[in-house]
């Protein structure tokens, strides 16, 4: 997703990629339990920590940016502070097949308005169609 800085700099934004962890239904209860145990210790504070403060990643959750020992890294670490003062400014692609689509749609969208080539409602309906369909179309694949 695509977040300009305003009309005089509509090239200037941020995006970021989160990983996902997924659980399948299986027809295992052990093996969906254990792949639900491992997801959540992805997630878990202490994981984020060891991740961000080990190759200057950052947390995926606000309890995981509000531990101390990050905040400590965090102040130690110039390059990774300035990342983590932009991370509330960043959009996050969502994980499903089109999303590299649906962010081309957007920014296309978003220059299009930056730039005055079309108004600001016509130009989010046209993205909305166009996404939409994409997600519906993704939707109906997963189903599958």
């Amino acid at each position: 997703m695509l977040f300009p800085r305003g009309p005089n700099k509509p090239t200037n934004y941020n995006w970021g990629t989160l990983y996902s962890s997924i659980v399948f239904k299986s027809t295992s209860a052990d093996k969906q339990r254990a792949s639900l145990q491992a997801a959540l210790a992805v997630l878990a504070d202490a994981s984020q920590l060891a991740h961000a403060s080990s190759d200057s990643g950052l947390p995926v959750t606000k309890t995981g940016s509000d531990q101390e020992g990050y905040k400590k890294f965090v102040a130690q670490d110039p390059p990774t502070k300035a990342f983590a003062d932009m991370f509330p400014y960043c959009g996050v692609d969502q994980t499903i097949p089109s999303q590299g689509e649906m962010r081309q749609i957007m920014d296309a969208t978003m220059l299009k308005i930056y730039s005055q080539q079309e108004g600001i409602k016509n130009a989010l309906l046209g993205a909305e169609r166009e996404v939409q369909a994409l997600h519906d179309a993704d939707l109906a694949q997963m189903k599958k």
